[in-house]
């Protein structure tokens, strides 16, 4: 089952070197994780969560062990 790691306010820069690290490590993107970059326009209310949308990204790893160490090392 997948799991999430979330981090708020990297930039596209810092995305590029965390990605980059994780192939390092010899992980595949699509197939041990994969990534979502989403930085709103404008701050926007979410009605269906009761907060504002800050940018942010969102990490999905197919392997438990390796979410928790990125949660360690990132998060």
């Amino acid at each position: 089952m997948a799991e999430e790691v979330v981090i708020n306010d990297l930039s596209t820069s810092d995305v590029s070197r965390i990605v980059y690290e994780l192939k390092e490590q010899g992980l595949r993107i699509n197939q041990d994780f994969d990534f979502y970059y989403h930085q709103p326009q404008t701050p926007r209310w979410d009605d269906e969560h009761g907060k504002f949308v800050r940018k942010h990204t969102r990490f999905v790893f197919y392997d438990g062990k390796w979410a928790t160490w990125f949660a360690l090392k990132y998060g």
